[in-house]
This record gives C-alpha cells, structure tokens and sequence, in this order.
C-alpha cells in the first residue's frame, strides 16, 4: 500500500531554495523543425482586452477595396500591409469553466485556445501558448527567445507546455537591462554563479523526485514524469541562456537611451514606451517573437475623456454615449497600434524598413457583447504563404488556424494547434 504523499510537498535545493511540486500534465506538441531561411519573420501577437465594439470596427464591406471604419482610421498609412479578419472564433477558449469566468480566460487563453476544464479530475488546467511554440523552435536564434510585455503587472498570455504561466515584463527598465546587459568581467562572472546556483537546484529537484517517485503509484509516477519533463525543459533553456550570456553583448543603437520609471498616471505613455522597447528588442535581433498586452478591462483614458474603467463600458446597456466611449477607446487602442508600425516602418534594417520582416497579429478576446465568435482581428504584414487579404469573412473558422499560418510563415512546419482545422488561406 503506497503512503499517502501531501501536494504541499516540497523541493528544497541550494541556498534554502524552495519548489514547490505541483500536478502537472506537460502537453507535448506536434512541432517539427524550423527552416533554415535566412530572412527571419518575426512574429508579434498584441491583445486587447475585453472586447470591441463591432459596429464601428468591422467593414462593411469584403475584399481589398474595403472602407477604414472609425475604430480602424489610425491604420490608414499602413492599409496596403493590413488584413481585416472577419468570422474568427474562438470557442474552446471561452467554455464556461466556473473557476475563472469569460474576462480572465480572455487573457489565459487568447493564445493557448485552451477548454481550461477538458481535464478529468483538474478544475483549471492551460496549454501551451502559441509563442512558446514559436520559441521552442526558433527561439535559440537570439538571445532573447520571446518576449513578453504587458501594461498590466498581473497578467501573461504566454504559458509553457505544462500550461504554466510565464511571467511578462511589466517595468520598460528592466526590458532595457536585459537587451543591453552590462558587459563587464564582473558582471559576466556574477551571471556564470547566478547560472550555476541555478544547475545546483536543478540537479537537487532531479535527485529528490527520483527518490520520491518510489513511493508513487502508476498513475502520480505518470504525473511525476510529465512534471520533470518541465523541469528538464527549465534545464535545457537555462543552457541556452547561459550560452548567449557568454557571447558579447549588444550596444544599443546610437542616441538610444535607458527608459526612466513607469509613467503609471500616463496610460498612453506607458503603452507606447513598453512598445519603443519592443522595437528595440526586434531592431538588434535579440527576439523574433513577442507578445504585448496593451489593454485590460479596468484600463482609464481620462486623456480622451473616458474616465471610467473599459469593463464598464462594454456594459453599456444599450446607452448611445457609452457606445461612443466604448469605440472611443477601441480607436484610441488602435492608433497605438499605429504607432508601433510607424516605428517598424522608420527603422531600417539591411536597407528595408523592418515592417518588412514582422507579421503581426492585433486581436481582442470578445466581440461587443462578451461573445467568443467574430473576434476583432488584425493581421499586418506579409511573409512566405501570407499577402495582405483586405477585408475576408472566414466564416466560422477557429482563430487557432491564424495562429498556424503564422507559424508555418516563420518556417515552423506544423498543421495543427489548439482546436485549428489548418492554417487559414492568406494569399
């Protein structure tokens, strides 16, 4: 008879460092290598939370002579490198599961396509994000192999292959410490402790569960092994990082200069210098991958004279100014879009403008009434098997097959993901 053995159980490896040892299910994915192209894509996924008000964003119109709507204006320089993507859904991602609710699988799952209760016996369990995918194939090429930003301290889009999530950068100076580490020997040689400490815990989490797993039975040993296949996932970036760190760092480029503090009163201000280290970070090739978070559903804009949280206004109950306010904020959130592509558009790379590299995915989690069909999305940008399209009704189709053309794009052969049916036609 095996012994009962507590969840609470822990980990304890060097310096007192304490692991903690959950259930967890590492959910493998059918990915095959990435090409050997020389061009890289860069793959950027922004979110917009909570919704969009449909009526003022959606063309009324098909094809590629489609009119720019209110919401979509800001776009009108960049129409011939814009896709309108109508008749997306995202269903698995919005199946009631009655730990969360709608608003907090909208951040969870806009990238993982997950049914958070699909697992027997486990309240809320994610997946993998479509990022970490791209990462796992592409991402030892630099030094950072996605990164993740966000204006709002608690949230993250990006989770692993176990479905755990991965913290995003919230602070624009700590993004800028990591593009542009200091180079000294003293620094290098702080890192090379900080990296072995690291290899001391992890060396001391393998040995303890080997251990531990003699008291398993079948089913936890099952478990156990799906949780050091993370934790040996853990190891083999930690490796990768190591290996960059070892490599001369990269000098900003000239007038560049370091961020100051969060401009936390400053909304605007705030999204658009969290995206000047996003086109930093794309400029000196230290990521092809990124995801930024750019709105929430408590987001104010008193700037533009919407004082109250967006939530709020997408409960409108059918009041014509809170409509406005509504597609108010949405073109607001739409122009910062803008502002990244113009600085993509600005900066040149190998004589072309760097635009020319990126496909990037804008999309909100709901529709104007919190529904999980005909999902606001963008698509800027072009790249192998992908033309800008206009304005396209997909007609019911899972926002997961976007996902999939935009891997297959930056030469990562898949067919599937999430609940995909194949990657959507984009030429």
């Amino acid at each position: 008879m095996f012994r009962p053995i507590s969840r609470r159980k822990m980990l304890r490896g060097a310096a007192g460092t304490l692991l903690g040892l959950p259930l967890l299910e590492v959910m493998s994915h059918p990915i095959a290598r990435a090409s050997s192209e020389t061009t890289p894509n860069r793959l950027i996924w922004i979110h917009t939370e909570s919704g969009m008000w449909m009526p003022r964003f959606k063309p009324t119109t098909l094809g590629r002579d489609f009119e720019l709507t209110y919401i979509l204006e800001p776009l009108a320089p960049f129409r011939d490198h814009l896709s309108v993507l109508s008749g997306l859904r995202h269903a698995n991602a919005f199946k009631r599961n009655p730990q969360t609710g709608r608003h907090i699988q909208d951040g969870m799952c806009h990238l993982t396509g997950a049914d958070l209760s699909s697992t027997p016996g486990v309240a809320v369990r994610n997946t993998v994000s479509v990022d970490q995918v791209a990462a796992e194939a592409i991402g030892e090429k630099t030094r950072l192999p996605v990164l993740n930003v966000t204006v709002d301290r608690s949230s993250t889009m990006s989770f692993t292959n176990a479905g755990t999530p991965v913290p995003a950068e919230w602070d624009p100076r700590a993004i800028f410490r990591r593009l542009f580490a200091d180079d000294s020997p003293d620094a290098k040689a702080q890192a090379i402790v900080g990296f072995e400490r690291n290899r001391s815990v992890l060396d001391n989490v393998l040995e303890s569960t080997h251990e531990l797993s003699r008291q398993l039975g079948a089913n936890d040993r099952r478990t156990m092994d799906e949780y050091l296949s993370t934790v040996r996932e853990v190891e083999r970036r930690a490796k990768v990082a190591r290996q960059w760190a070892e490599q001369p760092s990269v000098s900003a480029p000239p007038g560049t200069t370091a961020p100051g503090p969060v401009p936390e009163k400053d909304r605007t201000a705030y999204i658009r210098l969290m995206l000047d280290m996003l086109v930093l970070a794309l400029q000196t090739d230290q990521t092809r991958i990124a995801t930024a978070r750019i709105g929430f559903m408590g987001c104010q804009y008193p700037d533009i004279g919407c004082p109250d949280g967006y939530h709020s206004y997408t409960h409108h109950d059918f009041r014509k100014d809170r409509q406005e306010a509504m597609a108010k904020v949405d073109r607001h959130r739409i122009s910062h879009l803008a502002y990244f592509l113009d600085k993509l558009n600005r900066t040149q790379e190998g004589g072309r403008p760097l635009l020319g590299t990126c496909l990037i995915h804008y999309g909100a989690g709901m529709g104007e009434e919190h529904e999980s069909t005909d999902l606001a999305n963008l698509l800027i940008g072009s790249a192998k098997g992908i033309q800008p399209v206009g304005h396209v009704d997909f007609n019911d189709q899972p926002l997961a097959n976007l996902y999939v053309c935009m891997l297959n794009a930056a030469g990562i052969q898949t067919e599937s993901f999430a609940d995909s049916s194949g990657p959507l036609s984009l030429t």
